[in-house]
């Protein structure tokens, strides 16, 4: 149930990171939303494993495992808008 709750979670920033970016198409938005639900299921195990944090595999959805997913999707939709947005000089 923990890791369900950390996928809609990130989903849920990155829909709302989306129209924040005013992304006009829904590939857009679904690519921002698939993006941030990764980064809210990486970046959990990665501080679970480095700071001790809450473990999402045993169910366990403590606020450091929130805040860590939250921290994650901002960041994999910034990696993201980053990407996109770089040009070949």
């Amino acid at each position: 149930m923990g890791i369900a709750v950390l996928i809609l979670l990130g989903a849920a920033i990155g829909w709302a990171m989306s129209i924040g970016f005013a992304v006009d198409r829904t590939e857009g938005i679904g690519l921002y939303a698939g993006a941030a639900a990764a980064g809210a299921l990486v970046f959990p195990i990665l501080t679970h494993a480095v700071f001790g944090t809450s473990n999402v595999f045993a169910g366990i959805v403590g606020l450091g495992a929130l805040a860590a997913a939250t921290i994650g999707s901002v960041l994999a939709v910034f990696a993201l808008r980053f990407a996109k947005n770089r040009t070949l000089a």
